[in-house]
C-alpha cells in the first residue's frame, strides 16, 4: 500500500513506496523537496548543530575575530583623549594688524561735454493737388498688353505711264494699286486676329480615363484567410474522476490540450504552461503558442466542463491532464503515447511528471461540436 501525502509546497496530492518511508524526495509537479512522512503519519525533525570547541582550527578563527573587534575601540579612544588635550590647551594670542597710510588722492579732471548734435528739421509733406493726383494714377494705371500688327511688306509698284489707260479711261496703275492694297489690308486683318491663347495652350490630359483603370485591392483573399484563422467551438465535455469512496468529483484545474495531426511546422513546444500547477501567465504564453501550431489549450472549470475552440475542421491528438488524481508507480507509459507526445514537446516524460493523463485522437468534421468525457479513476 502506497504512502499518500501531499507536497507542502505546491499542495499536490502523491504516492510513493513505503520503503521511502522518512527519506526526502523531489515533488515531481514543482520540482521542491519534500519529506515523505513515516509509517505512522510523523516525520522526524534534522539533528542540530553543534560546536566543537577542541578544534584548534576554530579558537583561532575566534581569536582573530576578537582582534579586529578590540582594533576599532582602541583608535576611537585615543581619538577621544587627543581630542581632549586639545581642548585644554589655551588659544593663541591674535596679533591686530598696523595700519597702512596711503598716499592722497589726485583731484578728479574734469571731463568736456560732448557736444550736442542738432536736431534735424521735420519735413513738411509735399501738398499734391486734384488735378496733378489724377494724372499720377492715370498714369500708373495698368496698360494691357495689344497685340502688335505684323510689319506690311512693301512691294515695289511698277510705274505706269501716263498714257495707259482701261477701257472707261480708268488708269491701269490705279487699278494695280487698288489691289495691292486690299491684299496687305486682309493680310494685316489675319495677322491682327493670330492664334487664341485657349488654341496654344495644351489642354491637361484627360484624368477620368487613367482614374478608371486603377483597379481595386483584392481583398476576397484577406477575407478568406481571416475566415480560416477564425476559431470556431469544435470540443466541449466534462473531465471528472471517481474518489476512494466511489463519489463523482469534477477535476477542476485539469488541462486538455488538442494537438493537429497534420501540421507543416516541425518544432517542438517547452512543457511550461501546459502543467496543471503552471501559473495563469505561463498558460496564456503556451495557449498562443499552440494555437500557432492550430490546435488549443483549455482548463476545466469547476463544474467539470471544458470548451476547446479550433481554426478548422480535421483529425486531432486530444491530451488530458488530471489535477487531483495522481499516477501509481505501478502504473507505466506506453511507449506509443511517449512516441506521440514527443512530436510535439520537447520532454514529454516532465510533462507527465506523476499525474494520472488520457491520450486519445478526436475527428472534429467541422459542423456540430463534437462531445468527449472522461472520468479518472482515483487509485
Amino acid at each position: 500500500m502506497p504512502i499518500k501525502f501531499r507536497c507542502e509546497h505546491c499542495h499536490q496530492l502523491l504516492g510513493i513506496s513505503q520503503t521511502k518511508a522518512g527519506e526526502h524526495v523531489d515533488c515531481p509537479t514543482c520540482g521542491r523537496a519534500v519529506q515523505v512522512p513515516s509509517l505512522d503519519g510523523t516525520s522526524s525533525s534534522e539533528p542540530k548543530h553543534s560546536w566543537n570547541l577542541k578544534d584548534q582550527s576554530l579558537l583561532n578563527a575566534l581569536e582573530s575575530l576578537a582582534s579586529l573587534n578590540s582594533g576599532p575601540e582602541s583608535s576611537v579612544e585615543m581619538s577621544a583623549s587627543s581630542d581632549q588635550q586639545e581642548d585644554t590647551s589655551a588659544p593663541p594670542p591674535v596679533v591686530s594688524p598696523e595700519p597702512i597710510e596711503l598716499p592722497p588722492l589726485e583731484k578728479p579732471v574734469a571731463l568736456a561735454e560732448p557736444e550736442q548734435l542738432q536736431k534735424p528739421e521735420p519735413l513738411e509733406p509735399e501738398t499734391i493737388e486734384p488735378e496733378q493726383a489724377k494724372e499720377m494714377t492715370e498714369s500708373s494705371a495698368y496698360v494691357e498688353p495689344t497685340s502688335v500688327a505684323p510689319a506690311k511688306t512693301s512691294f515695289p509698284l511698277p510705274q505706269a505711264s501716263p498714257t495707259a489707260s482701261g477701257k472707261n479711261g480708268v488708269p491701269v496703275s490705279a487699278v494695280v494699286i487698288l489691289i495691292l492694297l486690299s491684299f496687305a489690308a486682309g493680310y494685316g486683318v489675319r495677322g491682327l486676329k493670330g492664334t487664341s491663347t485657349e488654341e496654344i495652350v495644351d489642354s491637361p490630359p484627360d484624368m477620368t480615363e487613367q482614374s478608371e483603370t486603377v483597379s481595386e485591392p483584392q481583398t476576397d483573399s484577406l477575407d478568406a484567410r481571416s475566415e480560416n484563422k477564425a476559431l470556431r467551438q469544435a470540443i466541449e465535455g466534462r473531465i471528472t474522476y471517481r474518489t476512494a469512496e466511489g463519489s463523482t468529483q469534477a477535476d477542476e484545474g485539469a488541462v486538455v490540450v488538442l494537438l493537429p495531426v497534420y501540421r507543416k511546422s516541425s518544432g517542438k513546444l517547452p512543457i511550461t504552461g501546459f502543467r496543471p500547477a503552471d501559473s495563469n501567465e505561463d498558460r496564456e504564453i503556451a495557449r498562443a503558442a499552440v494555437r500557432a501550431l492550430g490546435g488549443d489549450l483549455t482548463v476545466v472549470d469547476a463544474d467539470g466542463h471544458y470548451t476547446a475552440r479550433l481554426p478548422q475542421a480535421g483529425e486531432y491528438h486530444l491530451l488530458v491532464l488530471s489535477r487531483h488524481v495522481a499516477r501509481n508507480e505501478e502504473e507505466s507509459i506506453e511507449s506509443t503515447e511517449i512516441a506521440t507526445l514527443g512530436e510535439y514537446f520537447e520532454r514529454p516524460r516532465q510533462l507527465l511528471g506523476q499525474l494520472k493523463f488520457q491520450v486519445g485522437t478526436v475527428n472534429y468534421r467541422g459542423e456540430n461540436t463534437e462531445i468527449w468525457d472522461h472520468a479518472f479513476e482515483a487509485g
